[in-house]
């Protein structure tokens, strides 16, 4: 692998795997304080694909990021979406909605306590389907903001207390 700085925010990827799956790898990758940018080619066997990925982290108390990312190969193509966010000191809750062709719609839940990574994923269909992209998408939503209502703020609150 051979990295670069391009600036002070950017830098520049070239890898090379060889083996079984081998392929050449180049990326160019932006943080800065409030995003992070990543577009990458990749050429290889089996897999050939082009990525671009972009997630804004904003700067409030909860440390929230949203995140979005396009990959298309040989493969088929994938779409995911999702958020993080800080619950407390030593916890982060995040869920990504992953829709592609030809694997369907999936829902990832992951949860980091201290330096444990619970992962938790639900494939919903094999199929593109609007009703399993609302679910996946709304389903979280309305299950974290009644958690963070009915047991995080009242938890905090009685910590602080």
């Amino acid at each position: 692998m051979v990295a670069r700085h391009l600036d002070k925010n950017t830098m520049g990827y070239i890898q090379w795997r060889w083996g079984i799956q081998s392929a050449m790898n180049t990326s160019i990758v932006r943080d800065t304080k409030t995003s992070h940018f990543t577009m990458a080619m990749q050429l290889g066997i089996p897999h050939s694909f082009m990525m671009v990925s972009y997630q804004h982290k904003f700067q409030d108390e909860d440390q929230t990021r949203v995140k979005g990312s396009l990959k298309a190969g040989f493969f088929g193509t994938v779409v995911e979406y999702g958020a993080e966010r800080k619950i407390s000191n030593h916890s982060v809750l995040g869920a990504t909605v992953s829709i592609g062709v030809p694997q369907g719609v999936s829902l990832k839940i992951k949860l980091i306590r201290a330096s444990q990574t619970y992962f938790f994923p639900i494939h919903l269909t094999d199929q593109l389907l609007p009703s399993a992209v609302f679910y996946a998408t709304v389903g979280p939503i309305v299950i974290f903001v009644a958690m963070h209502k009915l047991i995080i703020k009242p938890y905090l609150r009685a910590q602080k207390e």
